[in-house]
């Protein structure tokens, strides 16, 4: 599983710039707010495409810092567009929106903003509690996603038939990379210390192998030691 997992990380980001190009791309030949939002969306669909290119081809030669940043940026820049997404089509559906509407949209610009912030602010600190927050925000997020594809933006409930697969299909492998992300703090496995670290496995061993053979050579001097002569006040007298 971590084989098949590895093998299609870096091919990720470029699926997901790709398939959010694609969707997007239709929105260029709207007018007013929607035609903003498809702007927008093509420019962080060009980052996540260059960033899938750089994954596949350069990301090993990259600075380790450079890296940080770039995968920051990465989990950061998707909760930020959808804020601004759910912000313009909340300002243009405003007068058609019922009261579930409001509820998740007004959830899904909270849970956006508390992400990209929050996830900022634990690779920043390194601290364990803002991580705990971080992985409720993550969760949290991922709720106002699927509560977006199962209700259009007035409020409505959305028919099986008209789940869009694309929307479904961006909101997967973002996850995917969001919760992923977690990960990448934790300690190695045992194998890959010692695959990193070889000499550090070996050298208590062979420092007790030096200790124990130590200590069989004093035994051995002990036994062979030769008795001392008897003194003159410890002979039998007549």
């Amino acid at each position: 599983m971590n084989k098949i997992r590895n093998f299609i990380k870096p091919y990720v980001l470029l699926v997901f710039g790709a398939l959010l190009f694609l969707f997007y791309l239709n929105w260029l030949s709207l007018d007013g707010i929607l035609l903003a939002i498809g702007i927008i969306a093509v420019v962080v669909s060009g980052y996540y495409l260059a960033m899938g290119v750089l994954s596949v081809v350069l990301i090993e030669k990259l600075n380790p810092q450079l890296k940080q940043i770039l995968n920051l940026v990465n989990i950061s820049l998707f909760p930020l567009f959808i804020f601004i997404r759910i912000l313009l089509i909340t300002i243009n559906f405003n007068g058609n929106m019922n009261p579930t509407g409001w509820v998740i949209a007004i959830l899904s610009m909270i849970a956006s903003l508390a992400l990209a912030i929050i996830y900022l602010l634990e690779k920043l600190t390194k601290n364990a509690e803002v991580k705990r927050f971080t992985f409720l925000s993550a969760v949290i997020f991922v709720v106002a996603l699927l509560a977006n594809i199962l209700f259009d933006a007035t409020g409505t409930a959305v028919n099986l038939g008209n789940v869009n697969i694309v929307v479904v299909l961006t909101y997967v492998i973002y996850s995917f990379v969001l919760f992923n992300s977690f990960g990448k703090d934790e300690e190695p496995l045992k194998e890959d210390r010692e695959a990193e670290n070889p000499v550090d496995e070996v050298k208590p061993v062979e420092e007790e192998k030096a200790v124990e053979e130590e200590k069989h050579t004093e035994e051995d001097k002990a036994e062979k030691k030769p008795e001392e002569p008897a003194k003159e006040d410890d002979l039998p007298t007549e």
